[in-house]
């Protein structure tokens, strides 16, 4: 068999794993994090999700183009006021302790800076923990700032140009494109 052609048109294998990050994050508190970027299927895999939470893991996997567990859970919500079992009930609280657990475990494994245990999650905003964890499952692409996870194309941004109205591109390193490029994307890939 033929070895393909390289057209130099794909980027290299190195490139492509600096996309994995880290991220540089802003939540919705203001607070400024750097996060990797985990799916759940991933932690799965690796075997970092506890016995207990793989049924919730599952639900959120098999439901992620609905909104994932908190789609499971809203519809439980509403089974349940329809219901208005007691023994409904417990199954609901305890869906809604596991998606918390689950949403703790994600952001304290994808976390690099500042790094934080499961339980030292209990003392900060529950709002950027669930951001975080929709932000490591993909359902959000865009951090609080409006920064886009990832990489985003920047050659038809005005920003550059913005950027350099009071003196021209310094080539590498330049300190405009820097503030630029910040302002643009959490991952900074050449």
């Amino acid at each position: 068999m033929a070895k393909p052609k390289d057209t130099g048109w794909a980027d290299t294998k190195a490139a492509w794993k600096k996309r994995a990050g880290p991220h540089n994050i802003t939540t919705g508190t203001g607070q400024k994090v750097t996060i990797k970027v985990y799916g759940v299927g991933e932690l799965l895999v690796r075997d970092a999700i506890p016995e207990h939470l793989r049924d919730t893991v599952a639900l959120h996997l098999l439901n992620r183009d609905k909104g994932g567990i908190g789609a499971v859970i809203g519809a439980d919500l509403l089974e349940l006021g329809k219901q208005n079992g007691s023994a409904d009930t417990e199954a609901f609280q305890q869906r809604l302790r596991d998606a918390r657990e689950m949403s703790k475990l994600l952001v304290a494994e994808a976390l690099v800076e500042p790094k934080v245990t499961i339980d030292e999650l209990d003392g900060l905003p529950w709002e950027d923990v669930e951001e975080l964890m929709r932000i490591c499952t993909g359902q959000q692409p865009f951090d609080s700032r409006g920064v886009r996870v990832g990489v985003e194309p920047v050659s038809g941004w005005a920003t550059f140009q913005d950027a350099h109205r009071e003196g021209p591109c310094l080539g590498e390193g330049c300190p405009r494109c820097e503030v630029a490029r910040d302002a643009l994307s959490s991952l900074h890939v050449v």
